[in-house]
């Protein structure tokens, strides 16, 4: 397994992703080039996807188009087994990037060119895989599969290629009967939530909304499953550790109900969080997993919903999350315990109300910090550091990966009167200048949101926030 931590975290890593030999694929949504949703298709019972029927291209050639998606639209790189070997980045294989809007195939137009190797298939006959940012969070995934048949890659198809059946995951995860249950006949492997939430058809919305609540969940036990989970908050998520861990789960048990805190300590006691924790403390982590998918709701109406649902976990729910792993007995066990679905709504609801990414060429990505009281500050620098990294250490060319120089232009607290932000001039590769939070006052704990503009040595820029939480150290 090759984690790609965060784009910089290891530039040799990110040499090797660069020249294509480590590479992951980006899972794209059905549909045409026009962006019309691709027919739907009956899978189930164990059986390989039928792959959906190719649109026809001007040219008169059915070639089919493929999409990525994690929340929102996918954009990065996509790497298909052309040869069959089970694996990606072989020489045969074919590599390529997605357009602007997460898709990709013959008849698209990507925004990488300079990166294609080989000839992208005109029919969904091949496993794909992806790596790159998530249009809809700025928050970036490695290695999201999807098996022969697919023409979408989301967290639901990795899970399905883990597992080796649509129907087991279907069955798993309640999507044919009960309240998650899908209205009429859609592939996993074809449907694209994301695409499908803007629908003006109400089976088509509803299907799209309970995918994405999956979608959400899946990411979220990716984030804490994957096998270098002593990483930061703001570090990308490898997509092969977790769907490993729940495939385990689904063909032990034939259920996977992530909302289940039984179900979520089962899948816990197969990775390695397992070692060296005691059972309690597995079972109140596997408890706020448990409330936070829990907690999800249903009727996910908008993007910026679903994109305050993704930052609730990623830079809420994920830190407490890693409190608790952190050490047993611990001081924050009750106060963890005692958060429920009113908070976490009430969370989402303020980061759903916070500015969207821009999709572009360069994408800031958000990060991650902590002001510890008595402490009236904090110095984020350099990108090797594990605790405190530069802001821009995230920021990346989601096509291609390129370990370039950013400089932070500005940074501006949300609070102000508590919360100062000291910028430096500029930041250089690896090892940056600083840029200090300051807390004023006794009171204030956060969260604020510090929003800051990076900038491309190509002139290029893109904002994103630091997520800023104060607190009094063991609480």
């Amino acid at each position: 397994m090759v984690e790609f931590s965060l784009y910089m975290q290891n530039k040799y890593l990110f040499a090797a992703l660069c020249s294509g030999l480590c590479l992951v694929t980006a899972g794209c949504g059905g549909g045409d080039s026009s962006g019309a949703s691709a027919p739907p298709v009956t899978v189930g019972g164990g059986q390989t996807p039928t792959p959906t029927p190719s649109p026809t291209s001007t040219g008169g050639a059915a070639t089919a188009v493929f999409a990525a998606s994690a929340t929102g639209a996918m954009i990065g790189r996509i790497s298909f087994d052309s040869n069959g070997s089970g694996s990606f980045g072989d020489a045969g294989d074919v590599l390529s990037s997605t357009s602007i809007d997460g898709r990709f195939g013959r008849s698209i137009s990507t925004l990488a060119p300079e990166i294609h190797e080989g000839t992208i298939p005109t029919s969904a006959t091949f496993r794909m895989q992806a790596t790159g940012i998530d249009t809809l969070t700025a928050l970036f995934f490695s290695q999201m599969r999807a098996p022969a048949g697919a023409t979408v890659i989301s967290p639901l198809t990795a899970l399905v290629d883990a597992v080796g059946s649509e129907g087991s995951v279907r069955s798993a995860l309640g999507l044919d009967t009960g309240p998650n249950s899908l209205r009429g006949s859609i592939g996993l492997t074809t449907f694209n939530p994301a695409q499908g939430l803007a629908s003006s058809d109400a089976d088509t919305r509803h299907n799209a909304t309970q995918l994405t609540r999956v979608n959400l969940q899946l990411l979220a036990m990716a984030a804490v499953l994957k096998d270098t989970n002593g990483d930061p908050v703001d570090y990308s998520v490898n997509m092969l550790d977790g769907p490993r861990y729940m495939a385990q789960q689904i063909a032990a048990s034939g259920q996977l109900d992530l909302t289940n805190p039984a179900t979520i300590r089962a899948v816990l006691d197969r990775s390695m969080d397992r070692f060296g924790r005691p059972s309690a403390q597995l079972d109140e982590m596997a408890s706020l997993m448990a409330r936070y998918n829990a907690a999800i709701p249903t009727d996910l109406t908008s993007s910026d919903t679903v994109r305050g649902w993704a930052w609730t976990f990623r830079f809420d729910v994920m830190v407490d999350y890693r409190m608790l792993s952190s050490s047993w007995p611990n001081p924050s066990t009750a106060r963890i315990a005692a958060i429920d679905a009113v908070q976490m709504r009430q969370t989402a609801a303020a980061f759903a109300r916070l500015q969207a990414p821009v999709p572009g060429l360069f994408m800031a990505v958000p990060d991650y910090a902590e002001v510890l009281v008595p402490d009236d500050s904090t110095i984020l620098s350099g990108c090797t550091s594990v605790n405190r990294r530069y802001p821009s250490c995230n920021d990346i060319a989601p096509f291609t990966f390129e370990p370039a120089t950013r400089t932070l232009v500005s940074a501006t607290s949300s609070v102000p009167s508590s919360l100062v932000v000291d910028l430096s001039a500029s930041a250089v590769p690896i090892e940056p200048d600083f840029l200090r939070l300051r807390r004023l006052g006794t009171t204030f704990r956060g969260p604020v949101q510090v929003r800051y503009t990076s900038r491309h040595p190509n002139g290029q820029t893109s904002e994103s926030y630091i997520f800023v939480r104060v607190r009094v150290p063991g609480t």
